[in-house]
């Protein structure tokens, strides 16, 4: 066999790096010495730049500061100008409301015991109204009989009585004593053997109308219209108004108030309850239960929605404290315990409004104890909704099945007369699938449009009974499921089968507008 050798290019190759790096070398050396000169003159240019600039900048920089001190000096001047003004026109409507609410008890304290009376004797009189009737058309008869007798007795006794002469009382002549006799005999005849009672009207049967509740929000542009034009249309129709107000921070004072006081006053003079809803949603997660942990947070966060009802003269309040997990659950029963006793004192209402526990996890709905709050608080907001929200796939937000499931369920701890059914008049535009896009929240009223503007057919799912279409934009596949006007009557027949308080609509402004066609309908309302 041949033997093949192969030469190591090792020695050829450092040869030639040998003469060429020389050569190299000199060539960047004569580069670096024609590039210096250049180089020192840029650092030169930016010498005196930087010597130019210098002043400039820190007279900019002096004037930004008195700028900023003087705006800042004038702000707190502002505020030590005004801030009296605010608090004490603050305190000054405080003390209005205080004092026209009290007015307004004590109206109805001398004005209702009146009424009362007023209501008992007309019922009174209505029941008695057949038994005179009666009694007028008998004493009809007996005058009729009254004066043949009287004629007859004339005739027979040959009298003529003189043009314009009435029989006097008492009798003093013939004539007299004897038509006072048989008028007499007649009325003894006439009489009942026994004392008759008066006749008892029919049993009506009663029904208690179902509370229509409605969540308020004054709107932020967008799909969030104003509540408020849709309030002054159907207040006929609407007992509660509660208005997303207020919320509650890790320390229980009561913040971000947005208050209408237009509202407030509309919802005065057409009759219909106040009762706000606050929540917890403020707080960073880690800290959402902290302002009812202890006795004493509990004890300052009841203080202050106390106080908070008692200066604007509200209704009650609704408490909305959702994601407290079930390690809060004896705190939150204790809280809402506490601020029912003190609201109740004061004669006003306390609402709290609770997730499903059928369907739902225990993080959710591990909290509310139904039982105990129902026994806290005057009624319970059962929110059957987002049983398919925006963080999950697409599908119906409230199945009338899960509805079903969840009242049935809730009804064995809660009176009928203290549980509220909660509908969300709104859904949900899913990509499918959803991690593909955005889920959009969607208004009810908005997701119809959308299914009329694109053309596309809306179909029922048989089993939820909730409405649904598809769609495609751009390389997506779209789902939208939402509640409409023929699964919201579901729910309001349902309310009413099982004779609940009442129903909650969230929110005014997200319906269709023939809902309310739809309730005054079903309520028998006008």
């Amino acid at each position: 066999m041949a033997e093949h050798t192969q030469r190591k290019p090792w020695p050829r190759l450092r040869a030639r790096m040998t003469k060429v790096m020389p050569v190299a070398w000199a060539s960047l050396m004569r580069a670096g010495r024609a590039i210096r000169p250049t180089w020192e003159w840029l650092q030169q240019a930016d010498r005196r730049l930087d010597a130019r600039l210098e002043p400039t900048r820190l007279r900019g920089e002096a004037r930004l500061r008195q700028g900023w001190e003087w705006l800042w000096a004038m702000d707190e001047r502002l505020e030590a100008r005004f801030l009296p003004v605010q608090e004490r026109a603050q305190n000054q409507l405080g003390e209005w409301w205080a004092w026209l609410w009290d007015l307004d008890h004590r109206v109805q304290a001398k004005l209702h015991p009146a009424g009362e009376r007023l209501r008992r004797r007309w019922r009174k009189l209505l029941r008695a109204y057949p038994a005179l009737d009666r009694a007028a058309s008998r004493m009809e008869t007996l005058f009729t009989h009254f004066a043949g007798i009287l004629a007859a007795t004339t005739r027979f006794a040959g009298a003529r009585w003189p043009r314009g002469w009435r029989p006097s009382w008492p009798p003093h002549k013939p004539v007299d004593w004897v038509a006072a006799g048989a008028l007499l005999l007649v009325l003894v005849a006439a009489l009942p053997a026994g004392p008759q009672p008066l006749p008892r009207p029919a049993p009506v049967p009663v029904r208690r109308p179902l509370e229509v509740i409605g969540y308020f929000e004054n709107g932020v542009g967008g799909i969030f219209v104003p509540s408020f034009p849709v309030l002054r249309q159907q207040q006929h129709l609407i007992d509660t108004v509660a208005p997303f107000w207020y919320s509650v921070d890790w320390e229980g004072k009561v913040v971000f108030p947005r208050q209408l006081p237009e509202v407030v006053s509309f919802a005065r003079q057409n009759g219909m309850r106040l009762i706000p809803l606050v929540n917890n949603i403020v707080a960073p997660k880690a800290d959402n239960a902290r302002m009812i942990a202890t006795p004493q947070a509990r004890a300052k966060t009841v203080a202050n929605l106390v106080s908070l009802v008692e200066t604007q003269g509200y209704d009650g309040l609704n408490i909305y404290f959702p994601w407290l997990g079930p390690e809060a659950r004896d705190n939150f029963t204790a809280f809402i315990t506490d601020l029912g006793s003190e609201l109740r004192g004061r004669n006003r209402l306390l609402a709290v409004s609770v997730y499903p526990r059928e369907g739902s996890s225990a993080e959710v709905h591990g909290h509310f104890d139904y039982a105990a709050l129902a026994r806290a608080a005057d009624y319970l907001i059962l929110m059957a909704y987002d049983h398919h929200w925006e963080g999950s796939e697409s599908g119906p937000t409230s199945p009338l099945p899960w509805v079903r499931e969840n009242v049935i369920s809730a009804l064995q701890d809660v009176p009928a007369d203290r549980l509220v059914l909660a509908t969300g008049l709104f859904g949900y535009d899913w990509t499918v699938p959803a991690r593909a896009g955005v889920t959009q929240y969607l208004p009810s009223k908005d997701a119809t449009a959308r299914a009329r503007r694109l053309g596309v057919a809306v179909r029922r799912d048989d089993q939820s009974g909730q409405p649904f279409y598809r769609y495609r934009a751009g390389n997506l596949n779209h789902q939208v499921w939402y509640e409409d006007l023929e699964s919201f009557d579901e729910k309001l027949a349902l309310a009413l089968e099982h004779g609940l308080r009442g129903i909650a609509l969230w929110r005014l402004g997200f319906e269709e507008g023939r809902l309310w066609a739809t309730i005054q309908q079903q309520l028998g309302r006008r």
